[in-house]
């Protein structure tokens, strides 16, 4: 059970004045709260409850899946993210804008757990803990932040006042110096196992600190983190691709930071945009949209035998009664569960309401982050052919701890480098990655044919509007 998830939506149904309500006003928070480490704890799930409305609709999708070169948009229709296909983004986008707007409204109440949490009763224990699950997800949406849109306001304290609501940009140094100030912090007052299903843990503060360095370009420190990982034997890939994307298997080996879904209570909709409309007499919950496929890049991408292809660039399905359809290639990685296996009609929007979890930190990633970093510190040592064969070896249904046939071997410093790029590519799409690869790498521009100025996007222009210590990104005046 996904404890977290039931826990948050129970709180917004105890009433329309719950925890979770932001005040219009004055966006102070009632004084008598934060009394204790429980409501501390109450608190911080607001933090968490944002996760989703972030994930779920096809946010992160359009800026680091479909404006990447990994899916393609096929529908003109698709007014809102069709522009990160052809990378012609307005500052009024709706999807940016409210990206912007839960960013922050989640780093708010981030803020007001960690200025509150001292000043309440209980356990210290306890309270580190909450603390560095709220620095934890403070630097979380910073990263996205600063990935996004470059410098962004810093805003470190909850705000009390209208009058606080006005600030301008803060470098992009400044905000690593601080994702990497908060990351440390948390990976020392975070357990081992997380308190609740769906929180986070000391793991999940490793593995985000190591993509953090690795996007700055600091190795030493991102093999280092991946390593602990890696060291703490606690997270080991599933037997099989599949697996991994199974809600059975939700929050399990492989999974170390996952958006928290539950079919029927709080569901992820992302197959809806993502599978063919053939396929609506098939499906639980239609209608479906091909609004994104597979680029004949990634389809192509894939080794004969690779069983990745068959989740990440689906061309064919066979319905309960054999009949077969063909269409261009689709990522089915949310899919589980949302076909009919018999001729019973459905009775809620499955397709939806997928109960699979959103990977932010999976286990194949670490093992490629390590395997990079550990490349550019010292060339490709054994320990980082051993991590990104672990991660080959999955992907063709083999032992990952048995030397295999499709193993790396022989590579020099430059092509080890190359290998793993294709490697995250054809193992992470869908997931958010690939749009922060090209461009944390210099790719960008050239496998895009973008300008350097199109690689951050434009500050979102409800933002210009009302805070006059805003400037724009170039490029988007």
């Amino acid at each position: 059970m996904k404890k977290l998830l039931i826990i948050i939506v129970v709180l917004n149904l105890v009433s329309c004045t719950s925890l979770l309500d932001e005040e219009p006003e004055t966006f102070i928070s009632p004084e008598s709260f934060y009394r204790n480490i429980g409501e501390a704890t109450g608190a911080l799930y607001g933090a968490y409850d944002v996760l989703p409305s972030m994930y779920r609709n096809p946010y992160m999708t359009s800026f680091a899946d479909i404006s990447s070169n990994s899916f393609k948009v096929t529908s003109a229709s698709a007014t809102d993210f069709q522009p990160f296909d052809i990378h012609s983004i307005s500052p009024s986008n709706s999807l940016l804008t409210s990206f912007w707007e839960f960013s922050y409204v989640a780093i708010n109440r981030a803020n007001a757990v960690i200025d509150r949490l001292p000043g309440s009763t209980g356990d210290e224990a306890a309270k580190n803990i909450v603390l560095g699950e709220a620095k934890f997800l403070r630097a979380l949406f910073y990263f996205n932040l600063v990935r996004l849109f470059g410098d962004v306001p810093l805003k470190l304290n909850e705000t009390t006042s209208l009058k606080d609501l006005k600030l301008a940009r803060t470098s992009t140094s400044e905000i690593y110096k601080q994702i990497i100030d908060d990351l440390l912090d948390a990976k020392t007052k975070l357990p081992n196992s997380a308190v609740l299903t769906g929180r986070a843990n000391s793991n999940a503060a490793r593995a985000l600190l190591a993509k953090v360095y690795l996007t700055i370009h600091d190795f030493s420190n991102a093999a280092a983190n991946a390593q602990e990982v890696i060291n703490s034997g606690t997270h080991q890939l599933w037997p099989s691709y599949a697996d991994a994307f199974k809600e059975k298997n939700d929050n399990g080996r492989e999974s170390i930071f996952a958006v928290q879904f539950k079919q029927f209570v709080d569901g992820n909709n992302l197959t809806s945009w993502s599978m063919s409309p053939q396929l609506n007499n098939y499906v639980d919950g239609s209608p479906v949209f091909d609004l994104m496929e597979v680029t004949d890049e990634l389809l192509n991408s894939y080794e004969v035998g690779d069983q990745r292809k068959s989740l990440n660039a689906v061309t064919t399905y066979t319905g309960y009664d054999g009949k077969i359809f063909n269409f261009q290639p689709l990522c089915f990685k949310y899919s589980d569960g949302v076909f009919f296996t018999s001729k019973a009609a459905g009775s809620y929007n499955n397709t939806g309401n997928s109960g699979v979890n959103y990977q932010i930190l999976r286990y194949a990633d670490v093992l490629l982050i390590f395997a990079e970093a550990e490349n550019e510190v010292s060339g490709p040592t054994a320990a980082a052919y051993d991590a990104i064969n672990k991660v080959r070896r999955r992907a063709f249904g083999e032992d990952v701890n048995v030397a295999s046939p499709h193993d790396l071997s022989g590579l020099d410093k430059d092509s080890f480098r190359t290998a793993v790029w294709m490697e995250r590519f054809k193992e992470l799409p869908f997931e958010g990655n690939q749009w922060f690869d090209l461009i944390r790498t210099g790719r960008a521009e050239n496998v895009l044919s973008i300008s350097t100025e199109k690689t951050i996007y434009p500050i979102p222009q409800r933002e210009m509007d009302v805070n006059d210590l805003l400037t724009q990104n170039p490029g988007y005046n």
